[in-house]
């Protein structure tokens, strides 16, 4: 897809989430940006005395997913994001009952990669 020309896409209403956790899979925390506000939740409770020393929401991975997809699919949001990363980690917490189809998904690397290609001189033969 061509975001550069196509204004349905670059006119919609966006999700801009990341998660932060260790490579064991362990969440640590999430942030996201829509409408123009930037929030960070805390996703573990083991961080919990720091975010409320720091006045920052805390709750559970499971929750958060919940509430991030029940928003987009509500709002018509499309969830952009830099990797697979968090797609996959909806899919972890969702398991195998819940669709991935419901809502919508932008890996902004992919588009970013295309969007620079874009630009890059044709490499000789």
């Amino acid at each position: 897809m061509n975001f550069a020309h196509n204004s349905e896409t670059i006119n919609r209403n966006y999700l801009f989430l990341d998660f932060e956790g260790n490579k064991a899979g362990e969440m640590y925390v999430a942030g996201f940006s829509k409408e123009g506000i930037t929030k960070q939740v805390v996703l573990n409770e083991k961080l919990q005395a720091a975010a409320l020393y720091e006045g920052i929401e805390v709750t559970t991975p499971a929750n958060f997913v919940a509430e991030i997809l029940d928003e987009s699919i509500d709002k018509n949001l499309i969830i952009a994001a830099y990797s697979e990363a968090e797609l996959n980690y909806f899919k972890e917490i969702l398991g195998t009952t819940t669709s991935t189809h419901q809502f919508q998904y932008l890996n902004l690397a992919k588009a970013a990669k295309k969007w620079i290609n874009s630009f890059l001189p044709l490499k000789p033969k």
